[in-house]
């Protein structure tokens, strides 16, 4: 009889991260949420724990990636690990001509390095996983270069989807998958304290469908690929964006 599978999200307090982190939970999953944002986590702790979920929070700050030996002990408890969904990121309006070598480098930190690392860490753990299964959260920005501010999120984004493909030829065979998600303009609060309503509003008149994505577009896609219907699909780039942008 299989073990209940679990799971680890990275930037689960809020967002794509946080519905991710329900939805899994309503499948029966064992969830750890992760995030630099410990109140964020602990209203998701509250929630799993009035709806009977198993759930288990950690703060994580990407950056911090000696910390990443103390959440490895505590997955490594359980034994295995069956899904990494590295979501985590950061992103800014800073304007190309007024970006700095600290913004650029932790920009990359959290979105690009801290995630390879993670993702390095446990990948032990995953080798005796269920049917493992990495995701990573990407961006549309990866491949259209962006708008023209912050250039730094759209080049850490675009090498997320070269070390996705570099993950799934590296993890094939010991049975792992590495996909991604590629997401467009979405209504989060990250892109609302970026953009604010306003330039969110403009970005709807771009989008062939409509309307902007939501964090459940997203999230029903990373379900979708850490599922076994998704059990042949690795080093893929699945483009969520309502028609934005068609490679």
């Amino acid at each position: 009889m299989k073990t209940r599978r679990s799971v680890l999200i990275t930037g689960a307090a809020s967002g794509i991260g946080r519905d991710t982190a329900i939805r899994f939970m309503e499948k029966g999953y064992r969830v750890t949420g992760c995030d630099v944002d410990g109140s964020g986590l602990k209203n998701l702790a509250v929630m799993a724990q009035e709806n009977q979920w198993e759930f288990q929070l950690q703060i994580l700050d990407m950056i911090r990636m000696d910390t990443f030996a103390q959440l490895y002990k505590q997955i490594e408890k359980e034994g295995k690990l069956d899904v990494l969904v590295n979501c985590a990121g950061i992103c800014s309006g800073t304007e190309l001509d007024e970006m700095s070598p600290g913004e650029w480098d932790r920009t990359f930190a959290v979105n690009l390095k801290g995630p390879f690392f993670l993702t390095q860490k446990l990948i032990p753990l995953l080798k005796e996983g269920d049917e493992p299964v990495i995701i990573n959260v990407s961006s549309m920005a990866g491949f259209t270069g962006g708008i023209q501010s912050n250039p730094a999120y759209s080049c850490s984004k675009a090498a997320v989807t070269c070390m996705t493909k570099n993950l799934a030829k590296f993890c094939a065979p010991f049975g792992i998958r590495v996909n991604e998600v590629s997401p467009g303009t979405a209504r989060t609060a990250m892109t609302k304290n970026w953009l604010g309503e306003e330039g969110l509003s403009e970005f709807v008149g771009r989008v062939p469908l409509g309307r902007l994505a939501e964090a459940a577009d997203i999230a029903k896609v990373i379900i979708f690929l850490a599922s076994e219907d998704a059990g042949f699909i690795t080093g893929q780039s699945i483009h969520v964006n309502g028609g934005m942008y068609m490679p």
